[in-house]
């Protein structure tokens, strides 16, 4: 397969799109169809158009992803600069509920008034997750405790700004329903800059990035990151239980059998991905499914011996009948009763 190759500082948008392509683009087409927003609508023609596309018919490919960006996003307004910010994107990439389902942290449900006692509904969205420095250090550095410190800062932040729809308070509590939580199918966790004495920004180092993790009973492993060095973006994204290595200088990629994310080496934007079904703690194992249809189950031990001892009795009582009927001189013949009768 062709990669895209670097044009006029394309690697912000090139590194977007194989990211899109070898990381969101099935799952994507799968679950959502066609309800998608405008960017994710644009990358996932992209994605479809490149799978067996010409090195040469690749630039034409990119031109329709990179225009929208260079006309919607602030730092990619001017096409062939090294300002552009792929975390700038993301927004745009949570636009329709589709959209939000796939790549946004949500929130939704009623909050109460504490001064008129009215609900008022509260909707946010969140994409990227961006950690804090100090959740991150409360944290011990570790991403995934830093994630979940991080939701709970973002609720607790959403019923301080909250305002009532009847008398505009600010500031409101939780109702009965509460505020419900809704995680992506994949999770965009963006690290935060530091700023050191008239340097350019750099990300914070020392993050302990897992390649799994729990959250709120969701189990997500990691499948890609964006890396940014000396003004140059690359990606690292998951594809068939590797990891490609993708430079769009050259271009060149490179299959790494384990990726070790570490904060320190640029990479700025870590991506996980929704495990299909939900955690369990109980094991489940699946019984053997029977290649013959009965129309009724066979009957255990149990049930065979108790229809013997019914029989048996049945046979009882219809020689005491006879008995009672014939007395005591009448002769008895039991075979009868288990025999075809004899029309001689």
């Amino acid at each position: 397969m062709a990669f895209f190759k670097n044009t006029d500082n394309s690697c912000a948008v090139d590194c977007l799109m194989e990211l899109y392509h070898f990381g969101f683009a099935n799952r994507v087409s799968r679950e959502e169809g066609q309800n998608l927003g405008k960017l994710n609508s644009l990358l996932l023609q992209a994605s479809n158009k490149r799978q067996n596309a010409d090195p040469k018919e690749l630039p034409a490919i990119r031109a329709p992803v990179w225009t929208w960006l260079a006309n919607h996003v602030q730092s990619f307004k001017n096409v062939g600069s090294t300002d552009a910010a792929i975390a700038d994107c993301w927004a745009y990439m949570a636009e329709t509920e589709a959209d939000k389902g796939l790549f946004a942290v949500r929130f939704h449900g009623a909050l109460v008034c504490p001064s008129c006692h009215a609900c008022t509904p509260v909707q946010q969205a969140h994409s990227p997750l961006l950690l804090s420095l100090p959740n991150l250090q409360n944290a011990g550095m570790d991403a995934t405790s830093a994630v979940a410190l991080q939701i709970a800062d973002l609720t607790g932040e959403a019923k301080r700004m909250a305002r009532c729809q009847n008398c505009s308070h600010r500031g409101l509590q939780d109702s009965e329903e509460g505020l419900l939580l809704e995680l992506p199918s994949f999770l965009v966790i963006q690290f935060p800059l530091v700023f050191q004495g008239g340097q350019q920004p750099q990300i914070v180092a020392g993050i302990d990035v897992g390649n799994e993790m729990e959250q709120f009973e969701e189990v997500y492993s990691i499948i890609g990151a964006i890396q940014c060095k000396d003004d140059h973006f690359t990606v690292v994204v998951k594809n068939s239980g590797d990891f490609l290595f993708i430079n769009d200088i050259g271009p060149t990629c490179d299959r790494l059998s384990v990726f070790n994310c570490r904060s320190g080496d640029g990479y700025g934007i870590v991506i996980f991905q929704k495990h299909e079904e939900k955690a369990s703690t109980c094991p489940t194992t699946a019984l053997p499914q029977s290649s013959t249809t009965l129309d009724t189950p066979p009957r255990k031990t149990g049930e065979l011996l108790f229809a013997i001892d019914v029989y048996v009795l049945l046979i009882l009582l219809l020689l005491l009948l006879r008995l009672l009927f014939f007395g005591k001189g009448a002769t008895v013949t039991t075979c009868a009763m288990v025999t075809s009768p004899n029309y001689d």
